[in-house]
């Protein structure tokens, strides 16, 4: 696709009524600010990407909300992105930068930090445009998507992708961890065999805020991905528990400040499907 012909129109009866008090910049500024010391989400894909993707890979990012870094950072990785989200806002949030708008929401900061996990130690302003670009070039498509469906993009795209990302996805629009656990396997449905799921989730979260406004959280841990991976049929898991990404602190101090209240901890998880 070439530059400034993306368009995602918003359609709020079609949004969730749950998330109608969502605002995509407010989260992406809350979420994602510009002085954090490590993104853990990215350093994953830096470091899976390579181990487990072929250059053929064809990827999508289920739940993708409107952030840019986490299939950003896969972009290397794969041959065909294709990106799917339940709310139109988002998904017209992410057009914005792909069409490098003049309000797209800044992600140099991320690129830059992905270009370093990567092994680009000083990245230029240069690299950090042509990672961008290279990016914009990979997506091919947008889908919306419903996860509580069991085929989550229609039927026709059950078992297609080579590698599957949901950062945060299934564990944030549920109280009910046996609703986690269904979504999670709707997400997972669309893997091929032998394909790649790699994600993360927040630990032990009953609920997050955005300024004032608080939203669900599936409350689940290790052991219940550990549980749910088994069953579903992965091998060569990881499943890490790290920081969540927060503000650059005092070396000191970093131990005890964390970035927000109702959680400091996210799982890092990945495996390949085996079929």
């Amino acid at each position: 696709m070439s530059e400034n012909n993306w368009n995602y129109e918003i359609e709020p009866e079609r949004d969730s009524k749950e998330f109608s008090t969502w605002k995509p910049v407010a989260y992406l500024e809350e979420y994602f600010p510009k002085d954090v010391d490590i993104e853990p989400v990215v350093k994953l894909i830096a470091e899976e990407g390579p181990k487990r993707l072929k250059a053929n890979t064809k990827a999508i990012d289920v739940g993708c909300g409107p952030t840019v870094c986490y299939w950003s950072a896969l972009a290397s990785h794969v041959q065909e992105l294709y990106l799917s989200d339940y709310l139109t806002i988002n998904l017209a949030q992410i057009a914005k930068w792909l069409n490098k708008e003049p309000d797209m929401y800044d992600w140099s900061y991320y690129t830059d930090m992905t270009l370093k996990f990567e092994g680009n130690e000083k990245p230029s302003l240069q690299d950090i445009a042509k990672r961008e670009d290279l990016s914009r070039s990979k997506v091919k498509g947008f889908m919306r998507c419903d996860i509580s469906n069991e085929n989550p993009i229609g039927i026709s795209q059950r078992g297609q992708y080579d590698c599957v990302l949901s950062v945060c996805c299934a564990d944030s629009i549920t109280y009910n961890k046996e609703d986690w656990r269904k979504y999670m396997e709707n997400i997972f449905s669309l893997l091929k065999s032998g394909g790649v799921f790699i994600g993360s989730s927040m630990r032990n979260c009953t609920h997050y805020k955005i300024g004032d406004v608080s939203y669900p959280a599936a409350n689940v841990n290790e052991d219940d991905f550990k549980e749910l991976m088994d069953d579903y049929g992965f091998k060569d898991v990881r499943i890490e528990i790290t920081y969540e990404s927060r503000p650059i602190v005092d070396s000191q101090k970093k131990e005890t400040e964390d970035l927000r209240g109702e959680y400091d901890e996210v799982l890092l998880i990945a495996g390949t499907f085996q079929g």
